[in-house]
């Protein structure tokens, strides 16, 4: 996940975060999905504090969220072809999109679904002897 800041002087400060938890993606997702909506700005802290179990009331709290309303965040997934690395830029974490490694989040969102059907199975196993 890369975040993208137009400093004032015009120049792109970059900070680049490299995870494999979709927990990240998560909130990426929420804080995008709701800058893109039509309400007020007021609105958006208090939703994105909430998300984040922040107290909406503290102003440094505020003034945090404001600053990460007005970055541009770019999520890009890395894969393998061949002996090859290659990046694609997923950015939009559309789940409905046709392109599953924009829909599955890299493959972060089927990792997770594994992880859950294998611990399901590991608690049926037990259950049934």
């Amino acid at each position: 996940m890369q975040l993208f800041k137009l400093s004032q002087d015009q120049e792109y400060v970059k900070s680049t975060v490299t995870t494999h938890s979709s927990n990240v993606l998560d909130i990426v997702w929420a804080i995008d999905a709701i800058k893109g909506q039509g309400i007020d700005q007021g609105s958006k802290i208090r939703l994105i504090s909430q998300l984040l179990d922040l107290p909406y009331s503290n102003p440094g709290i505020s003034k945090m969220i404001t600053q990460a309303l007005g970055l541009d965040f770019r999520t890009h997934s890395f894969y393998y072809e061949g002996d090859r690395v290659y990046s694609k830029d997923i950015s939009s974490l559309d789940p409905s999109d046709d392109d599953e490694t924009v829909a599955g989040w890299g493959g972060l969102a089927a990792y997770s679904g594994r992880v859950s059907d294998v611990v399901a199975e590991t608690v049926r196993m037990s259950i049934n002897g």
